[in-house]
């Protein structure tokens, strides 16, 4: 039986489908990309459709269709008639989105501040400025 973590709890994955390949396809792709982005499936690990498809207990239609998605995803590498890896993580790229995270996050703080002034009058007292 597979089980894996959602809303913080454990599920068996042949409780949350109807069996119909779109579905499964989907349920296979969102609980794989769920265990890599929760490092459950380690960044370089080896894997194979085959060890995949027997924990979930589907067929390898699915899981082959995950794999794909997974791999447009840049979450895994698929050499074809060998194996499959899971990507390791891109530290530029992680950089890059915290910095882009953090400046959007500070513009987005000043807008609100500046709405919420305008509609509350500047002497609310909820908002400050401060000069750079």
């Amino acid at each position: 039986m597979f089980w894996t973590i959602f809303g913080g709890g454990f599920m068996n994955i042949n409780h949350l489908t109807n069996k119909d390949t779109k579905s499964m396809r989907s349920e296979v792709y969102a609980s794989l990309r769920q265990e890599i982005m929760a490092l459950q499936l380690e960044p370089g690990r080896s894997i194979s459709e085959n060890e995949i498809s027997k924990r979930l207990e589907v067929s390898r239609t699915p899981v082959r269709e995950a794999f794909l998605r997974l791999s447009q995803d840049d979450l895994i590498t698929v050499y074809p008639q060998k194996t499959s890896i899971v990507s390791l993580i891109d530290l530029d790229h992680l950089e890059e989105t915290r910095f882009m995270r953090e400046h959007l996050e500070v513009a987005v703080t000043k807008l609100a501040c500046d709405i919420f002034q305008k509609k509350y009058s500047t002497t609310s007292g909820y908002c400050r400025t401060t000069k750079k």
